[in-house]
């Protein structure tokens, strides 16, 4: 049973640019759906365990606080396709429309000095509780729960030494008739191999991200905090990835430096966000 698509409004107006918008960067809306399976495979991803009671309530759908994790919509922006894009039941494309549609059109083009684009850094404020797919009456199949995201909208450019940094925003809202703000996250990513204007939209003081240059700076006096350990099993990248991070380099690395393919960064923030929830 496919939902309705949302008919929600558009995304707030940009703030006053201190340049003009980057003019390839083409500005499109996007929708992943989930089910409650989904949400299940994604705690299941992130190493959550039936041990723990807490994390039960992300585990099992009849528990009395089932819910989704928190960082579960981070995922999403794996998913989510184009709305003139036909809906996949299979392994999603990688990298995925959403996140190309993150950098101008000259980062992701085929020039032969391009390199790869490295995901540096990602931030997440969420504004309203990610819904749990509500139970079809007709037993038809799994619900499935729509969110419309904005297009990604470039904040910054800067130069680094090994290419450009840009960094982008994008919203999220439910469906209606609630058309509410679901989530604003930030991401910064590394275009290796490319010299791409600079450019500025916001003060970086209202960046959810520090900006790379201040931590090169001495670091704030330590925190007394507790010290967990976690092993993480060595098939943990093959269950995360079935949560829409299909990049190969989390199977099969060529980098002959590496003893071992690397984790998903965003899986390695799951299990640090477990310890402290």
């Amino acid at each position: 049973m496919t939902s309705r698509l949302p008919n929600i409004a558009s995304s707030p107006p940009p703030a006053t640019s201190t340049t003009t918008t980057p003019a390839e960067h083409q500005r499109e809306t996007f929708i992943a759906q989930y089910t409650t399976r989904d949400l299940i495979l994604y705690a299941l991803g992130i190493g959550c365990t039936p041990s723990c009671q807490e994390e039960l309530s992300y585990l099992y759908e009849n528990h009395f606080d089932f819910h989704a994790h928190p960082l579960f919509p981070l995922s999403l922006l794996f998913r989510a396709r184009r709305y003139s894009d036909p809906p996949s039941l299979g392994l999603s494309e990688f990298p995925p429309p959403l996140l190309l549609s993150s950098l101008p059109s000259s980062a992701v083009d085929g020039e032969d000095n391009a390199g790869p684009i490295l995901h540096l850094s990602q931030s997440l404020r969420l504004h309203s509780a990610t819904p749990v797919p509500l139970e079809n009456d007709d037993s038809s199949g799994d619900a499935l729960q729509s969110i419309t995201f904005s297009s990604p909208r470039i904040i910054s450019m800067a130069s680094h030494r090994r290419g450009t940094l840009v960094t982008s925003e994008i919203t999220a809202f439910l469906p209606s008739p609630q058309n509410k703000l679901l989530l604003t996250s930030q991401m910064t990513s590394l275009v290796m191999g490319r010299e791409l204007p600079h450019y500025k939209e916001y003060n970086p003081d209202t960046l959810h991200l520090a900006p790379l240059s201040l931590l090169k700076k001495s670091p704030p006096a330590p925190m007394k905090c507790k010290k967990t350990i976690i092993a993480i099993p060595p098939h943990q990248a093959l269950l995360y990835r079935l949560s829409g991070d299909y990049n190969t380099i989390h199977v099969e690395d060529d980098n002959e430096e590496r003893a071992k393919p690397i984790l998903h960064g965003l899986c390695t923030l799951g299990y640090a966000i477990r310890c402290v929830l």
